[in-house]
């Protein structure tokens, strides 16, 4: 067990502290608005205590970012468990499951919504796919994998699948995220991202 010392654990309520603030501020003001000035001060820290933990205003939107992925990730995965409920796995239920959560966790979150909107023009193309493919794309293909074993999906190449299949979600997700009305969105999206993956089922 590793004990923390009193400073380590400042250190560690300071920086999360500073992610807090950059969140709520990124979430509702945007990127260019939410000066690190602004940050510092929602998180009632000094700006010398928030360049120690980040060295621009980029990298604590990348982790901010990366922290919402994975959550959502998370959010998906606990869905595909929980749907299985106590019966035997089944790859059917847990992937469209898993399709329709992934655009619901972040289709109805408006800071998701507003952060994948900033995303591309604040960290580039390249780093956001990296992003995602960091934190959602092995779920995915994980559960391919897992219905590949049982004899649920057909004969394709489940690497390329994967890459697909998670392109689809990406790309759909940023399209609710611009829409007009993401609830409805969602729910729309929902109905074809499940039609399209049960194409996948033997």
């Amino acid at each position: 067990m590793v004990v923390k010392t009193r400073r380590e654990e400042y250190a560690a309520l300071t920086r999360s502290a500073i992610l807090d603030a950059a969140l709520e501020l990124f979430g509702s003001d945007g990127y260019d608005l939410s000066s690190i000035d602004a940050i510092a001060k929602r998180a009632r820290v000094s700006k010398g205590a928030f360049y120690h933990h980040f060295s621009e205003k980029k990298a604590i939107f990348d982790e901010v970012l990366r922290e919402q992925m994975r959550l959502g990730t998370v959010e998906v995965a606990e869905a595909m468990v929980a749907a299985q409920g106590d019966s035997v796995y089944d790859g059917r239920t847990a992937a469209l499951t898993g399709a329709r959560e992934m655009l619901r966790v972040f289709g109805e979150s408006e800071v998701r919504r507003s952060l994948m909107r900033q995303a591309q023009g604040v960290l580039g193309s390249e780093r956001l796919r990296e992003i995602d493919e960091e934190q959602a794309l092995p779920l995915v293909r994980g559960s391919l994998q897992a219905m590949a074993a049982e004899g649920q999906v057909r004969d394709v190449d489940l690497d390329l699948t994967a890459q697909i299949v998670f392109d689809m979600l990406c790309s759909t997700a940023m399209t609710i995220s611009s829409a007009d009305d993401p609830d409805t969105a969602t729910a729309r999206a929902q109905i074809v991202v499940t039609h399209m993956v049960q194409g996948l089922f033997v």
